[in-house]
């Protein structure tokens, strides 16, 4: 919200050129007065010409000209401001923050320093600790900024409880590290006190979003659309909290009918924001995947298939919307597809046991039982509770005719799901008679 620094340029007022504690009356009287006002006029006119150079977006000669200014006069406090939003422009941020440091201990009544050393030490951490060695050591340092950059926008909001930008910016700062309560009382106050921000209004649906208050975070985003209709993910943003608003706020509706009802107008309505928010930003892969799934949900299989290739399209290295592809090719039964996007997505993630388990049933309906125990085998091996992969891989292996391994994964299934597994005590008995039976044929 803040990453325009020039309205907030301290430009020379009548306290800053009165700096030399009245040099009109003494430049007739003193030499040494004339000199001091000599000094004054010269530092005066660096500011000046510093302020133009940050407006023409000369940054490095703004900063010659402060540096001169504070040589002249080191008690000017706007130099140090002002050299400060130079350094906070060239991404300098520790320098930025000693600059406003300095011009705080010389005036501790303006907000606007605190609102500037806030955003230098909120952004700090991603630039000057970009090198450290250990990614633990700037994590800590990232918090402890976060923290100082918090109290430096609370003492901003103090001094002016007007200050928007200190507000929004403390949300921020709040939100990012899940305090949403706070954050949405802050995005609340910029609210309230300039309703046509956006920004604010999308941030505090955030915040509800995360909280999982769906419909009250659907309303902050269209309203945030309102101000602001070309902004993709703000449309994104309200598509996925329509399509969780279905599974929540309706989940106690009495008749079943009235539900289906409902959730098939929050999935249209979240496909048509996944298509605004498509049309707005054509490369949003993000977009057409979750368009895709909600395709996928609705039974429209064809479209669902071009959204997910589309995505893959722009993302090679999607291996969800390979995975949901390969999933929507077997409720086509096009099982050697669905294999191949498997493949495609456990090549990408071979740490998701959930995609061997999908290729495992593509492999068994195509009658590849040996296939579909190996990735059931990987799927036991990544996910070594998963009750479903025991229990498919026993009926497997008793369609096989192993019957003792399929005994040993129908007991490990019953022993992790009981309830689910009821049925597979008689299973068992099954493969024990049979089991039985093999051995006295062999005998």
């Amino acid at each position: 919200m803040t990453d325009n620094l020039l309205p907030l340029i301290l430009r020379p007022t009548e306290s800053l050129r009165s700096a030399d504690n009245g040099c009109g009356p003494i430049i007739t009287k003193m030499v040494v007065g004339a000199l001091d006002c000599t000094r004054h006029a010269l530092a005066e006119l660096y500011y000046r010409r510093g302020c133009d150079h940050i407006v023409a977006c000369n940054y490095s000669d703004a900063l010659t000209d402060f540096q001169e200014v504070i040589r002249l006069n080191p008690s000017i406090m706007g130099a140090y401001y002002n050299r400060g939003i130079c350094h906070q422009y060239k991404c300098h941020y520790t320098a930025a923050i000693a600059d406003y440091s300095e011009a705080i201990r010389l005036n501790p009544h303006y907000s606007k320093t605190y609102l500037l050393r806030g955003l230098a030490r909120q952004l700090a951490p991603f630039t000057d600790l970009g090198r450290a060695v250990v990614a633990i050591l700037k994590g800590k340092l990232q918090r402890q900024n976060d923290s100082e950059a918090v109290e430096d926008f609370t003492v901003a909001i103090r001094l002016d409880p007007l200050c928007v930008e200190a507000y929004y910016e403390r949300g921020e700062l709040l939100r990012l590290k899940k305090e949403y309560d706070k954050a949405i009382a802050d995005y609340s106050e910029v609210i309230q006190l300039n309703p046509r921000i956006a920004d604010a209004h999308y941030r505090r649906g955030i915040c509800y979003h995360n909280k999982c208050n769906y419909s009250v975070a659907i309303a902050d985003y269209t309203e945030a659309i309102l101000l602001n209709p070309d902004d993709s993910e703000m449309y994104f943003q309200r598509g996925l909290a329509r399509c969780l608003e279905s599974f929540s706020d309706n989940a106690n509706a009495v008749l079943a009918i009235t539900l289906g009802k409902f959730k098939r107008e929050y999935e249209n309505k979240a496909i048509e924001d996944f298509t605004e928010a498509i049309q707005l930003d054509p490369l949003r892969c993000d977009a057409y995947y979750e368009r895709g799934e909600l395709h996928c949900r609705k039974g429209n299989r064809d479209k669902a298939i071009e959204d997910f290739s589309e995505a893959i399209r722009l993302n090679p290295e999607n291996d969800l919307a390979y995975a949901k592809r390969g999933n929507t090719y077997c409720e086509r039964g096009e099982y050697t597809k669905a294999i191949a996007d498997f493949c495609q997505a456990i090549n990408l993630d071979p740490s998701h046991a959930y995609y061997y388990r999908d290729r495992a049933d593509a492999h068994l309906q195509i009658g590849d039982y040996d296939n579909a125990i190996a990735d059931l085998g990987e799927t036991i091996r990544l996910l070594p509770d998963d009750c479903f992969a025991f229990r498919a891989r026993a009926e497997i292996f008793q369609q096989k005719g192993d019957y003792n391994k399929a005994i040993a994964d129908y007991t490990e299934a019953i022993r992790l799901d009981p309830a689910e597994n009821e049925d597979a005590r008689d299973l068992i008995q099954g493969c024990e008679r049979l089991a039985g039976n093999n051995k006295a044929n062999n005998t």
